[in-house]
């Protein structure tokens, strides 16, 4: 064998390593492609999800505002006094409610105290209405 031959082995050795390598490599590289533009896929869609999403919050954020400012627009110190008011109210009707239940209690007293004299009158007059009935 001469030198020459070596030389074209050695070449198509070399050949046949870089074809092999180049090939092995662009199937690499467009598997990864591949990969990438699911990837790519994927991510847009999850994009949009997200922005469809933003959108929603961004409205209720809005809403949540709205009642916020709502709030703030409420007299704090007219309430605190209305609420002092409505106590003293409550306080007077309770006083009241009790001088009345006291007077209840007293007629109460009376009305028992009282009871055989009105039954004693009821009965005469009762007797006094069937009399009087009966005579006619």
């Amino acid at each position: 064998m001469q030198i020459h031959d070596y030389f074209e082995i050695v070449g198509m050795l070399v050949i046949t390593i870089v074809g092999g390598l180049g090939f092995g490599w662009f199937r690499i590289l467009k598997e990864t492609n591949g990969l990438l533009k699911e990837q790519n896929s994927e991510l847009r869609d999850e994009n949009t999800e997200l922005k469809e999403h933003r959108v929603r919050n961004i409205g209720t954020l809005a809403k949540m505002q709205g009642q916020i400012d709502e709030l703030k627009n409420i007299p704090l110190v007219n309430i605190d006094v209305t609420l002092k008011n409505l106590a003293k109210f409550n306080e007077a009707i309770s006083i009241t409610n009790e001088r009345i239940l006291k007077q209840l209690q007293m007629t109460a007293d009376i009305a028992e105290q009282d009871r055989p004299n009105l039954t004693h009158r009821s009965q005469k007059e009762v007797n006094v209405i069937k009399k009087d009935n009966k005579e006619k």
